[in-house]
C-alpha cells in the first residue's frame, strides 16, 4: 500500500493494489477526487456514511449496472449518481478498469433536502468543480431516476420474523421453525 496521503493541507493521494485516489479540497467543505479502480466481476455496495456525494464516470457499455428495487439497470456513457447521506447503492460490475470522479461534503446542501434516495442521471459530461455548480446540477436531478433502495420483501423472511417475535422466549430450533413455516431449513 502506498500512502502519500497529505501532499499539502488541501490535497493528497493514496493507492493500493486495485485502487488509487487523488483528492483535492476545492472549497473549505467540498472534496473533489479522481479515482481509478480495477473491478472484478461481482457485486459491490457503495456508501458515503454521513456525507453526500456526486459521482461521475463515462462508463463503457456492458461493464456496470445498478440495482433499483428488484431491477438491475445497465449503465453506459456519461453517468452521474447523487448519493444522499446514509444511503447505499448496489453495483454489479464486470472485470474492468474504471476511472471515476466524485464531489462530496459532510455539510448539507439546501437543494438536496428533497432527495432521500440515490438519484441516477444520464450525463452531464463533467462533474461540478464548485459549490455553485453543484447547486446548479442538483436542479437537474429532479429529472433523474430515483433508485429504490429495497428489494421486494421475502414472504418467508416475514413469516419467520413474525414466528420468532411470537416465540422469542422459547428455545427455538431451526428445523422446528422450518416445519412450522412449511419451508425448507436451507432456503437461500
Amino acid at each position: 500500500m502506498n500512502l502519500d496521503v497529505i501532499k499539502s493541507p488541501r490535497q493528497g493521494s493514496f493507492s493500493v493494489d486495485q485502487y488509487s485516489s487523488h483528492f483535492t479540497l476545492i472549497e473549505d467543505d467540498l472534496l473533489y477526487a479522481k479515482k481509478s479502480h480495477s473491478y472484478q466481476k461481482k457485486t459491490y455496495h457503495e456508501s458515503f456514511a454521513s456525507d453526500w456525494a456526486l459521482l461521475w464516470a463515462d462508463l463503457p457499455p456492458h461493464t456496470v449496472s445498478i440495482r433499483s428495487g428488484d431491477k438491475v439497470i445497465p449503465l453506459a456513457g456519461p453517468t452521474t449518481l447523487f448519493m444522499p447521506p446514509f444511503t447505499i447503492v448496489e453495483l454489479h460490475t464486470e472485470i474492468c478498469l474504471l476511472n471515476w470522479e466524485l464531489v462530496a461534503s459532510s455539510n448539507p446542501l439546501p437543494s438536496a433536502s428533497s432527495f432521500s434516495t440515490p438519484v441516477l442521471l444520464a450525463g452531464p459530461t463533467r462533474l461540478p468543480k464548485s459549490k455553485a455548480e453543484v447547486i446548479e446540477l442538483m436542479a437537474l436531478l429532479k429529472d433523474g431516476t430515483r433508485l429504490v433502495q429495497e428489494k421486494k420483501i421475502s414472504s418467508v423472511a416475514e413469516k419467520a420474523k413474525r414466528y420468532i417475535d411470537q416465540h422469542f422466549c422459547e428455545n427455538l430450533k431451526i428445523g422446528e421453525m422450518a416445519t412450522h413455516l412449511t419451508a425448507d431449513r436451507f432456503i437461500s
